[in-house]
């Protein structure tokens, strides 16, 4: 399991330093083998099977010649008759000889920080094999995206991993994505590895690539949704990257009439249920769930329809109307007959699928994927080019069954009608590299945020636990309502089964409400502790506030006193006095206008003191006061 882990990492290694293709990168690890197994010959079965020992990885014959094919070419192994031998000088120089420890290094503190992480948040102790299954598990889990077009088996390691360790490495790889980035670099690094070696599994990935510039694209609802922010955050950055770049490279971007008013429907259906108490998380579209469990109101959902058509004007979708089902009757594929392979895939994917339930989104998928035959009017493409239009799809289990259906009316190799945004994402990025880490790194994330999502069997039976509560009246409505449409509920469900039915008891729904409660109590306590803590930061502001004023009026009140002694008391009697003794005569009799002026000054002083009560020491008071606010206004910053 580790060989098969770390194989996936030194892929991605490769393919940074030799900045070539990803047959390219296989050469350095088959280098490597010839030289610790000593290979004096090369069989294609034997490094087949040896490669698988070594590497954790399988193989198969054709894309092993492939592989061999581009190490002769790069001068390390010579072909004689139908057998490859080793060029030993070559390969003795060769600096792929020690290619493993640093990686290694990187996937042991990897393991060992998820043991920890298992033990710590979920009091799981896990061994290193079950780590490194879990790792694996997560990987696989996301092989049918690509490898329906090619009919391959995944080149990892068949494995079976509990539901509990895939909940686990998901919560695990969201939790280091935000507080250990070099242990998500790593997990995105093998992510991409793993892209990487699916690829080779393709009889003719050639084919598959190419510029998209011209190509029609015709998406299904799920992307809609998705860039209308009704599948999380998380979704959002992955969609809107995957357009933006797909407009970017020139491709004609669509959706069908029928796709845009089935999007409408659901949005319309969504406004209905807003706030109902008889909402079924179990039958509502993912879309519907996301509107409850985001406790959005009919206005939010009134203006998601409203922005819709800007919404897709923004990212330069238009939508494209539906060819008349009547027209070009001779390309009409049998609807029936791939509506029935889509329900066979479903069933066989999930046994308890409902067909009634999805009958109408079958039917429109049915109808998109019909009229993609029509456009290309009997065409065969052989290339990503020839193919013209396509659609898109984020529905794996859809992409196959329609591939199924498609292997039992084409003879040859054809570009399928329908593909994942993950295969069409991946023939971007493989051109594209500077793109292909930043996309599948928030991708990655989505991913881990879709797997940790209970099941629709493990919400079944919380539903049936939490009604039981309800008629035994051990829960109000409010709880009722609280447990069965409240994202934290669900959050705290999954935390508790870890993906898992059987962690699912009688128990479960009083308990989530408990923690609830807990954590409700938590935050208002919180609250509490900080609305006390700014109310003393407040208190202390204002004391210090009054201090300063305090200490203002003392400044200014004494300014105000020397200022006012100055003037009254030295500076107007030296004035007078000044005034007085520069007009005595020094010759006998004196000059009798002075003498009447002052004599005026001093009668005019008696009158408004007696009239108006101002007298001198009444001015200087006054003065006093002006000349204390005009400071306290100046040193409180409110002089304008």
């Amino acid at each position: 399991m580790t060989n098969a882990v770390l194989s996936l990492a030194i892929l991605k290694v490769n393919w940074d330093q030799l900045k070539r293709d990803y047959i390219e990168i296989f050469v350095p690890l088959i280098v490597y083998l010839i030289h610790k197994r000593k290979l004096s010959e090369i069989d294609v079965n034997k490094i087949c099977s040896i490669f698988s020992d070594e590497w954790g990885l399988t193989i198969p014959y054709y894309p092993m010649v492939t592989i061999l094919n581009r190490v002769k070419k790069r001068g390390f192994i010579r072909k004689r008759m139908n057998s490859w031998f080793p060029v030993e000088n070559k390969i003795l120089g060769s600096n792929y000889i020690n290619i493993s420890s640093a990686q290694l290094r990187k996937h042991e503190k990897v393991i060992s920080e998820f043991i920890k992480f298992c033990e710590a948040e979920y009091g799981e102790k896990l061994s290193k094999e079950e780590s490194n299954l879990a790792l694996i598990s997560f990987l696989k889990a996301y092989d049918l995206d690509i490898l329906f077009a090619c009919h391959q088996q995944t080149i990892l390691p068949d494995v079976k991993a509990s539901k509990k360790h895939k909940f686990l490495i998901s919560s695990f790889i969201k939790k280091s994505s935000q507080s250990e980035p070099e242990v998500f670099q790593y997990i995105a690094d093998i992510a991409i590895g793993h892209i990487l070696a699916n690829a080779l599994l393709f009889d003719d990935f050639s084919k598959f690539q190419g510029k998209l510039k011209g190509t029609c694209l015709y998406f299904d609802t799920s992307f809609i949704f998705s860039l209308i922010g009704l599948a999380g955050s998380d979704r959002y950055k992955v969609v809107s990257d995957f357009i933006k770049t797909l407009s970017g490279l020139g491709s004609n971007l669509f959706i069908f009439r029928h796709t845009y008013e089935e999007t409408k429907g659901i949005l319309e259906t969504c406004l209905q249920w807003i706030g109902k108490s008889g909402y079924d998380p179990l039958k509502a579209s993912a879309a519907l769930n996301y509107c409850v469990q985001s406790n959005f109101k009919s206005s939010d959902v009134e203006r998601l329809i409203v922005n819709l058509d800007s919404k897709l004007e923004e990212y330069n979708i238009v939508v494209q109307e539906t060819p008349d089902p009547t027209s070009n009757s001779e390309y009409q594929i049998d609807e029936k007959e791939l509506s029935d392979k889509i329900i066979s895939n479903y069933k066989s994917i999930n046994p308890a699928f409902d067909e009634s339930d999805k009958s109408l989104t079958i039917e429109y998928d049915v109808k998109s994927i019909s009229r993609i035959y029509k456009l290309r009017k009997g065409r065969q493409p052989k290339n990503i080019k020839e193919a013209r239009h396509i659609f898109v799809t984020a529905n794996s289990a859809l992409a196959y069954a329609s591939k199924k259906f498609e292997d039992t009316i084409e003879d040859s190799f054809t570009i399928p009608a329908c593909l994942t945004d993950v295969l069409l994402g991946t023939l971007i990025w493989l051109q594209l590299p500077h793109k292909m880490e930043r996309i599948n790194e928030k991708k990655l994330i989505a991913d881990c945020y879709a797997a940790m999502q209970p099941d629709n069997t493990i919400i079944g039976k919380y539903l049936k636990e939490l009604e039981k509560l309800r008629n035994e009246g051990k829960t109000n409505e409010n709880e009722y309502y609280l447990l069965r449409t409240s994202r934290v509920a669900r959050e705290l469900l999954a935390e508790k089964t870890m993906g898992d039915p059987k962690n699912v008891f009688e128990k479960t729904p009083q308990e989530i409400l408990q923690e609830i409660k807990t954590e409700e109590t938590a935050k208002y306590k919180k609250m509490e502790e900080a609305l006390l803590q700014a109310k003393d930061r407040l208190e202390g502001i204002q004391i210090s506030k009054n201090e300063i004023q305090e200490r203002i009026e003392k400044v200014a009140e004494w300014v105000a006193r020397i200022s006012t002694i100055l003037v009254f008391v030295f500076l107007v009697p030296a004035v007078l006095l000044a005034l007085y003794f520069k007009h005595i005569p020094t010759s006998p009799g004196v000059n009798s206008s002075i003498k009447t002026f002052f004599v005026i000054i001093l009668v005019a002083l008696n009158f408004i003191s007696f009239v108006f009560g101002i007298n001198i020491l009444g001015i200087a008071n006054s003065a006093r006061r002006l000349i204390r606010a005009k400071v306290i206004q100046i040193l409180s910053g409110k002089e304008t």
